[in-house]
């Protein structure tokens, strides 16, 4: 096996619609040195159908084929069989620029203190333009040097996992994904806590499609990933929350933060929420007073969890200019 040899791993479920605009993105790369695994987790369309016709006219291409066992199943499973030193993650629904895996694999080649690599993506796909400006500010927010965990733990679907290629050896000693809805955001956040380094180029190399059925949608939609994205920030920003005793406030009187008091409820048990922040609202709210951003100050508490999407930077910027810490005295949940 070469040294520069790519795993391309992609899961497929159900995407017959878009499969093939996204095989073919990977087999037009301007690098050939790669092997393409393509799990198909158990697809009731003709997805399987495209793949073996693909796979016959090119040998790059590993298919499994098995019954639905879900996405982290999947991911493990075709990273544990792949040969490639490096692992580069690709969607079914999504489409990778031509030079792609060429300029990822050249950087990490020459930056052997990045661990992690992912690119800035194009968004695409069958939504309204305020939505696609929308992801297209979260999924392309840029890593700054020494704030990439704040980056991470505070803004949602920051760092498309499509885009991302890594070190195999990361995968080994971390020992996979493990199950969450945010599988990402978990491997990603468990890598910087044993020392491996992340890195986002600064290039749309990526077609990041967001449409009614994909993954990110649907699970905003049931809020399974964002109640597991709370377990998992939880988990990284208290060792052992279940002990942690906290007086907190929850910034949004509005879904994020019933779902947000809810998840930290169960995590942290011994902590109490003690109100709300909401800059509309007035009254109570899950049992608890509601508090205009003017009146922190005079509050007795621990920590805030900032729970709402739309008034995200608005709180961080009142929370640093009062003088509070990223993580340290404050963190977004949603």
């Amino acid at each position: 096996m070469k040294n520069n040899f790519i795993s391309v791993i992609m899961p497929v479920y159900n995407s017959e619609k878009y499969l093939m605009q996204s095989i073919e993105s990977i087999l037009a790369q301007t690098i050939r040195d790669f092997e393409f695994i393509i799990i198909d987790d158990g697809s009731t369309d003709s997805s399987l159908d495209i793949i073996m016709n693909y796979k016959r006219k090119d040998d790059k291409i590993v298919v499994i084929s098995r019954k639905n066992k879900g996405l982290v199943y999947s991911l493990n499973e075709g990273i544990s069989i792949s040969k490639g030193k490096y692992i580069a993650r690709m969607d079914a629904d999504d489409v990778s620029f031509p030079m792609r895996l060429e300029k990822q694999l050249e950087f990490l080649k020459t930056h052997e203190n990045v661990d992690i690599l992912g690119t800035q993506v194009n968004i695409i796909g069958d939504i309204s333009e305020n939505e696609r400006l929308k992801y297209d500010k979260m999924l392309n927010i840029p890593f700054l040097d020494g704030h990439v965990r704040e980056a991470l733990l505070n803004y949602w679907y920051c760092f498309a996992h499509s885009s991302v290629m890594f070190r195999k050896e990361i995968f080994t000693k971390l020992k996979g994904y493990k199950d969450y809805r945010a599988e990402d955001l978990d491997l990603w956040l468990r890598a910087l806590k044993t020392g491996f380094k992340i890195y986002k180029l600064n290039e749309k190399l990526v077609e990041y499609r967001i449409h009614k059925n994909s993954k990110t949608n649907y699970e905003n939609k049931q809020y399974e990933g964002l109640k597991d994205g709370i377990r998992i920030k939880l988990f990284d920003v208290f060792n052992d929350c279940s002990l942690k005793r906290l007086n907190y406030l929850v910034w949004g009187a509005s879904n994020g933060g019933k779902i947000s008091k809810e998840i930290i409820s169960q995590m942290m048990p011994t902590s109490k929420c003690i109100g709300f922040i909401d800059k509309f609202k007035t009254g109570d709210f899950e049992g608890e007073n509601i508090y205009k951003p003017h009146e922190i100050i005079n509050i007795d508490f621990d920590y805030i969890f900032i729970a709402t999407e739309p008034g995200r930077e608005q709180a961080i910027l009142k929370l640093k200019s009062i003088g509070m810490d990223s993580i340290k005295q404050f963190l977004c949940t949603v």
